[in-house]
Formats: structure tokens, C-alpha cells, sequence
């Protein structure tokens, strides 16, 4: 499945999201299996190694308040393919120009072609976990949770470490963009070493037990032939069930 690069549009799947406000596609992101078999779909940018291929979506204060505890959970892997320097995503100005260094930007993540992933941001004391993601093809979830100025960052649903952090909203447009990075004025958009899945977003810091409980829950749709779909000839829900002998 690829989303052709003619005009901007927006995933062809439901959004789930509180406000019903999907991620916009610019250029091409492709879709695939997270293990042979699976339901569960993780995205990566196309063939090319570098590209304007990303996802994005705007945000407000009102709608992702940076000054307020929030989290960040996704689930990545390195894929083996090549690519220059950074993926990644941001929060950061649509217009970074005198941008210097992270100063526009609030918050980013970055996972290099080598698997060594960093925290960055205008006021957050950088953090950096090296080889997070050396080995190929194996899913990690790494969960960022903001609270009274400090980032708690969890890998695989364990406490890391801590960083110190604050947040202000910027004051002229700004968004969310996945497989965008941005180092001073310059973006690395579509590098496509990394594919992500399950990436979510929440004006909540979840404590350090649902945190454990959300990747021990969702592992599991991580393996070969994992079903995550639920079939009917209605969309209306109206029971729920779950066989845990198999």
C-alpha cells in the first residue's frame, strides 16, 4: 500500500483521535506487517534514502498543551535499509528560520542510522541512549512522559533515567511531524532506516505500573500471525471478549 505523492491528503484509515483530526501525508509513506503474518502495520518513508516523505499535523495548545504533564509512546525498529544521518519527528515552528540549533523547537527524538537515539529540545537537557536500536528488526516502545519540568524516559516499559525539561507553547504555528528531524534550519525529512507503529499522544503522564502494563499489553502484536482486528458486518460495537487460553 503507498499513498501517492500528487497532492496532500490524509491516511486512508479511520482516525481515532479525541478530535478526529488525522495525520496530513506529504510524499510517499509506506505501510507494511510489524512481523510475518501480523495485522498490526508500522509505517516507513519509501525507497529513497532521502526525500520529503513524512507524516504531519498540527497542533494547538488546546489540543496538546506543552506546559502541562503529557507523554509520548511509540513503538520503532531499525530496518536494514540505508539512509543518511537523522530520523525521527519533532514538535517543533512550521517556520524555523534564525532558528539556532533546538530554540524553536520544543521537543524531538531522533533514532540515526546507527541506532543511537537522542532526546533534544529548546529548554530540555539533552539525553542520548546509545545502540537503543544496533540490532535489526527488533521492536522496541519507548515512552517520554513530561511532569513538574522533568522528561521520564522508559524503554520497553522500564524506567531509563530522567532529564530536566520545560515547556512553552510557541506562539506562531507549529506542528507535529514524523520522519522529520531538524538540526538548526536544516530538516532531515523521509530518511526511511526506521519504521514506527502504534505512535500515540496524551495530555497525561501515565504512572510508572500502566506504563509496564501498556507494553506488556501490546508485545504481543508484535509476533508472527498476531491478530489485532476485529470483524463483523457492523461497525457497531456491542460486546467484547477475550480468550486467554489461546
Amino acid at each position: 500500500f503507498t499513498l501517492d505523492n500528487l497532492f496532500l491528503r490524509e491516511l486512508e484509515e479511520q482516525d481515532r483521535s479525541v478530535d478526529n483530526t488525522g495525520l496530513a501525508v506529504y510524499g510517499t509513506i509506506t505501510k507494511s506487517p510489524v512481523a510475518t503474518g501480523a495485522e498490526l502495520v508500522g509505517y516507513r518513508p519509501p525507497s529513497s534514502a532521502v526525500g520529503t516523505n513524512y507524516l504531519s499535523r498540527p497542533l494547538t495548545s488546546s489540543d496538546f498543551d506543552l506546559t502541562g504533564d503529557w507523554s509520548i509512546t511509540f513503538w520503532a525498529r531499525r530496518n536494514g535499509q540505508t539512509a543518511d544521518q537523522y530520523s525521527g519527528f519533532e514538535i517543533a515552528e512550521d517556520d524555523l528560520t534564525g532558528n539556532n540549533a533546538y530554540q524553536q523547537i520544543p521537543f524531538s527524538i531522533f533514532i540515526d542510522v546507527s541506532g543511537h537515539t537522542g532526546w533534544r529540545g529548546a529548554n530540555v537537557t539533552g539525553y542520548q541512549y546509545d545502540n537503543l536500536f544496533n540490532t535489526q528488526d527488533v521492536w522496541k516502545c519507548i515512552t517520554t512522559v513530561s511532569k513538574s519540568g522533568s522528561l521520564y524516559i522508559y524503554i520497553n516499559g522500564e524506567y531509563v533515567t530522567v532529564t530536566p525539561a520545560t515547556f512553552t507553547n510557541p506562539s506562531t504555528p507549529y506542528s507535529l511531524g514524523i520522519f522529520r528531524f531538524t538540526y538548526s534550519t536544516t530538516r532531515h525529512d523521509g530518511r526511511r532506516h526506521i519504521d514506527y507503529a502504534l505512535f500515540r499522544m496524551s495530555n497525561s503522564a501515565p504512572s510508572s505500573e500502566q506504563i509496564k502494563k501498556i507494553y506488556e499489553d501490546e508485545k504481543v502484536l508484535f509476533q508472527e500471525n498476531a491478530a489485532c482486528t476485529l470483524y463483523g458486518s457492523s461497525d457497531a460495537v456491542t460486546a467484547l471478549a477475550y480468550d486467554d487460553t489461546t
